[in-house]
């Protein structure tokens, strides 16, 4: 926290910051007084805003992603909820454009490789078993934007999948699950030795077995994870 503090940008980029008392000799900056300076908010799990969800309609995706933007979250991944895969990869197609262009952030699948029991307020009917091809399908027409996966630790080709994730620069999460605690840490255990990449928990104690219970879900696993994963989980 700097009290009275300067920051000096030229052509978009930040070439000093710090205490307006340390501010070197040579800056001929256009000054303006702004009451609060904070970095850009970042959010890895939004199904839209001003009465848009992402989806195939572009415009109301560019709306939904336009107020995030005017609220202050400089980066926002576009959630899709579990269904049809036809439906999957023309939202996909969509998406990927304002990916491109900049208005999106990337792509995060919330299913629908979950747990019925644990939908939520997700479709169960568009609840299916993980399925490695049909996820390399969605993968490929998302041409490098999508970067989350929710998926249940029980669901079959769990390895498959999270490999998939892994070529493709997607992070897993768990996510819809009813998992025991020994389940996930056999799941996490059959995968990259444990240590391939980074982990993602989504709405974390939300759609999961509750912690104090004599049948412990995921979140025993999830927040103590082994010392050989240090700073490699995130919740959303």
């Amino acid at each position: 926290m700097i009290d009275d503090g300067t920051v000096v940008m030229a052509g978009g980029t930040i070439q000093w910051c710090g205490p307006t008392s340390d501010l070197p000799a040579g800056f001929d900056a256009d000054i303006r007084q702004v009451p609060l300076i904070l970095p850009g908010l970042v959010d890895v799990h939004c199904h839209g805003g001003v009465g848009h969800t992402f989806s195939a309609d572009v415009d109301g995706a560019r709306l939904a992603a336009g107020h995030h933007a005017a609220q202050g979250a400089t980066s926002v991944l576009a959630s899709l909820v579990s269904a049809p895969s036809q439906v999957l990869l023309e939202q996909i197609a969509v998406l990927r454009d304002l990916v491109q262009d900049g208005t999106l952030a990337g792509l995060h699948l919330e299913g629908p490789f979950i747990t019925a029991s644990m939908c939520g307020a997700q479709d169960p009917a568009a609840i299916i078993d993980g399925d490695p091809a049909l996820l390399q399908q969605w993968l490929e027409a998302g041409r490098g934007t999508v970067r989350s996966l929710t998926l249940a630790p029980e669901t079959p080709h769990f390895a498959e999948l999270v490999q998939l994730c892994r070529e493709h620069g997607v992070v897993p999460s768990l996510g819809h699950t009813d998992a025991t605690a020994s389940r996930t840490r056999e799941a996490l255990g059959c995968v990259d030795g444990g240590v391939g990449g980074p982990w993602s928990a989504t709405h974390l104690f939300n759609r999961m077995p509750r912690w104090a219970t004599a049948r412990p879900g995921p979140l025993r696993s999830c927040c103590r994870p082994p010392k050989s994963r240090p700073g490699r989980w995130c919740w959303n």
